[in-house]
Parts: C-alpha cells; structure tokens; sequence
C-alpha cells in the first residue's frame, strides 16, 4: 500500500479535473486503463490463482475478485482518480449482481453483471 495522505491527494485530483474541464489545466491527468484481468494474469495479485474461467463462472468469486482488484488499484497505483476508501457507501459502478446466465446456445453459466455489460437473453 501507498504510504500517503489519500485524502489530500484526492483534494488535489479534484482540482486538476476541475482545472482541466475549465480549460485551464495545471498538468495533464493521469488515468490508468486497468481491468480485472489485470488482477487476475498476476500471480503477485492472485494468489488464490483464480482463472478467468472460474472468475466468469461463479457470481461470488467474481465479486470478490472485483472488489480485491478495487482496493489494491484504489491503495496502490497512483493516477487522478479518487484513492483510498470510498467516502459514500455501496459497489462501484459495473460490478456484478448475485444472479447467472447462460448466453444462448451455451450450457455454460455465466455472471450476470450490471450496467453497461449486462448479458441479456435473446427472445
């Protein structure tokens, strides 16, 4: 974990954002474009060793996996995103729901997810 203070640094993200949508921004902000995958292909992240595979089968696992990959990129990797513990309650935005699927013409389940990745049945 980052030795820092995540509240100053989150004070100081906000105001590079805010900066940079004005039209005036002090530096460039940094994001990083990091997904589950990420957490899972590192065996330093994974020690579980979980495979995609098991990952996309059983709802649970994944949300468990969702929220480790959350707390090690929210304590451990430095960008212009809100760091540390999130100040209001609930999941992240995109994280799955407690339900499965099977994609049509599949007998293989799958996590249903939330938002924008949600798999829907064909009618």
């Amino acid at each position: 974990m980052l030795d820092m203070d995540f509240d100053a640094h989150n004070r100081e993200m906000k105001q590079v954002w805010e900066a940079f949508h004005a039209g005036s921004p002090v530096r460039v902000p940094v994001i990083l474009g990091l997904n589950v995958r990420y957490y899972l292909l590192s065996p330093w992240l994974n020690p579980r060793k979980i495979s995609f595979e098991e990952y996309s089968q059983y709802p649970d696992l994944m949300m468990e996996t969702q929220v480790e990959f959350q707390h090690y990129v929210r304590h451990n990797l430095l960008q212009d995103a809100e760091m540390g513990m999130p100040k209001r309650p609930g999941p992240p935005s995109g994280l799955i729901s407690r339900t499965t699927t099977r994609p049509p013409g599949s007998d293989v389940p799958c996590a249903t997810t939330t938002g924008r990745f949600r798999i829907r049945r064909r009618s």
